[in-house]
């Protein structure tokens, strides 16, 4: 009987350490991130850009409707799709084009490559049904940093 005892008592004790070790499947920012449907919800700037005289740091209200409702679909075997969403602003353009992306080993740089070019963008929070990631553009000689908001749908 105290063999007994003491192999129930063991059983239990590995029951509740092994189940408290188990990681979640969402616990990676991989599986945050993949098999979602994902599209842009607010895109800002900073410093704001000169739009025609006027300071706009509010990007996502220049980006034409038929562009808000593209979706970025992410899979785990590193490939994405780019789909067009319900409305596209040329309908001679392909529903979906497709691209790869990787993590750097923390998972906290998610570089996308999409037509031979590689963007890079610093992922500061992502859950099951949002990310925030920034970037930086120096193409006119001063650095903006742009913060995008993606939401899944």
């Amino acid at each position: 009987m105290k063999n007994f005892k003491t192999i129930i008592a063991c059983l239990a004790i590995a029951t509740v350490t092994f189940s408290g070790c188990k990681k979640d499947k969402d616990d990676s920012n991989t599986d945050k991130l993949t098999d979602k449907n994902w599209k842009v919800t607010a895109l800002t700037v900073d410093p704001p850009l000169n739009v025609g005289g006027t300071l706009v740091s509010n990007v996502y209200s220049q980006i034409p409707a038929c562009n808000q409702n593209d979706l970025t679909i992410f899979k785990d075997n590193g490939s994405v799709t780019f789909d067009e969403g319900v409305t596209k602003c040329d309908p001679a353009d392909p529903q979906s084009t497709q691209g790869t992306w990787t993590w750097n080993t923390n998972e906290t740089i998610l570089s996308i490559t999409n037509d031979g070019d590689t963007d890079s963008y610093n992922v500061s929070s992502l859950s099951n049904d949002a990310m925030v990631a920034s970037y930086t553009d120096n193409s006119f000689g001063i650095v903006e940093t742009y913060t995008v908001t993606y939401t899944k749908q």
